[in-house]
């Protein structure tokens, strides 16, 4: 007996569960900026991440613009640090894409990234028994950042460009 799906989001047919498939033009491309480097996430609209990274900032208009190939059509940067000479560059490229580009608060957001790097890669040994809070992760978490701003952009905390 067939009782119809488990899970939100999949459908059932002929007793498999099926995972439903997202179209790229849902996903969007959170972008962390920073001054030397930035952090990128490219998110499902469940906020699952299918991609992250942390670049140099020569490196990332040529991965923004390879993403909007591919189907994307959001971009969400941060508002911080370099935000605005940031988005100068990144409004043609989303023009020319037909995607759009909005901005969202960045408060909070790297205390926060820090908190759910330690909690998808716990510390080990003896740093185990310190709070998160009080540690810094062993290399750059920008792409953590960018996964705050874009979870925080699908919880409806945005402003466009």
């Amino acid at each position: 007996m067939d009782r119809g799906p488990s899970r939100p989001g999949a459908e059932s047919r002929g007793g498999t569960l099926l995972k439903a498939q997202h179209s790229p033009a849902d996903r969007i491309l959170a972008i962390d900026p920073g001054s030397a480097k930035c952090g990128l996430a490219l998110l499902e609209a469940d906020g699952r991440v299918v991609e992250k990274a942390v670049l140099e900032l020569g490196q990332l208009a040529e991965r923004v613009q390879q993403t909007l190939e591919g189907g994307t059509k959001k971009v969400v940067l941060g508002g911080g640090t370099g935000s605005k000479s940031l988005a100068a560059v990144l409004k043609p490229i989303c023009q020319a894409s037909g995607a759009t580009l909005v901005m969202v608060a960045e408060s909070h957001s790297t205390q926060m990234a820090r908190l759910l790097y330690f909690r998808e890669n716990p510390p080990q040994g003896w740093r185990r028994l310190l709070p998160a809070s009080f540690q810094i992760p062993p290399r750059p978490y920008d792409d953590y950042g960018a996964i705050v701003i874009g979870r925080r952009y699908l919880e409806g905390g945005k402003a466009d460009v």
